[in-house]
């Protein structure tokens, strides 16, 4: 892949359901969970997004910029750790440029379930929500997340699981 590559899909300004507080939410392009009743079903073929990393960083900054109030940057999709290099390279802008910015994941991943190479950059968030989207396990009562199977995990949260990934690794 390269910068030009188109793996970002979408963009919601001052929104407020993908996490908590007034925020930003950038949409990957490209994911292979496919859950049944996803409700974004049209961002699951990689490399058909609409913008380039180039753009995408554009957009965080004339956002943060202009809305410097807004707390939180949100990462959805598709999945973003489905596309690791244009992840870290957006990560490592938004960490130079607005380090105090709150960062949310949303990934069909279980943590439980990530290679060392997704650690890297699932460390790095403030929250994580994480599992596939269950249909039969819909819930629009829930803060934040589609299913009562999918985990809302802050930075503690996510360490622990880390931290266990890690014994189990040096245990196999």
């Amino acid at each position: 892949m390269n910068s030009i590559s188109l793996n970002f899909t979408g963009v919601q300004y001052d929104e407020t359901v993908n996490g908590a507080g007034l925020g930003m939410t950038i949409y990957f392009q490209g994911c292979s969970h496919h859950c049944k009743g996803c409700h974004n079903p049209e961002t699951w073929e990689f490399g058909k997004g609409k913008y380039c990393l180039f753009e995408i960083n554009s957009k965080i900054n004339e956002y943060f910029t202009t809305t410097p109030f807004a707390e939180r940057l949100t990462f959805s999709g598709g999945d973003p750790l489905d596309n690791l290099y244009d992840l870290e390279r957006v990560l490592s802008y938004v960490k130079e440029f607005f380090p105090e910015k709150k960062l949310w994941l949303y990934t069909g991943y279980k943590l439980e379930d990530l290679t060392e190479e997704m650690w890297t950059f699932v460390k790095q968030f403030d929250f994580v929500v994480d599992g596939p989207f269950i249909e039969e396990l819909r819930d629009i009562t829930l803060p934040f997340r589609g299913s009562s199977n999918q985990r809302i995990l802050d930075s503690q949260n996510i360490l622990e699981i880390l931290n266990s990934h890690e014994n189990c690794l040096i245990r196999n």
